[in-house]
């Protein structure tokens, strides 16, 4: 018995761009998924084993490729003064953030 993996790219920037035109060139099926959703993305110059999707969509698939900036900080910390460590925005959005009992055991 045979069994296909579901692969999703997450993330829609130079990597994630060349990843799904990899997936694509190969005529594998891929999920392709960003936090702004299915519909800002272009598919245009892709085969039809690439299929725009929501993130939570994506985050479904058996193989999650995440393309994102790890390290983007969206905001200097703020000191107030001397010995305060300030506030840090939180640089990821909501939807990014995955519960740990979501990824299983």
């Amino acid at each position: 018995m045979t069994s296909t993996l579901q692969y999703a790219v997450v993330g829609t920037g130079t990597v994630g761009t060349v990843l799904a035109q990899r997936f694509s060139d190969h005529h594998v099926p891929a999920l392709w998924a960003n936090t702004r959703g299915p519909e800002t993305i272009d598919i245009t110059e892709l085969s039809a084993s690439i299929t725009p999707a929501t993130l939570d969509t994506a985050l479904d698939a058996d193989v999650i490729i995440l393309a994102i900036p790890f390290l983007l900080r969206t905001a200097e910390p703020v000191l107030a003064d001397e010995g305060d460590c300030g506030e840090h925005q939180e640089p990821y959005p909501e939807a990014l953030r995955i519960p740990v009992a979501r990824l299983g055991t």
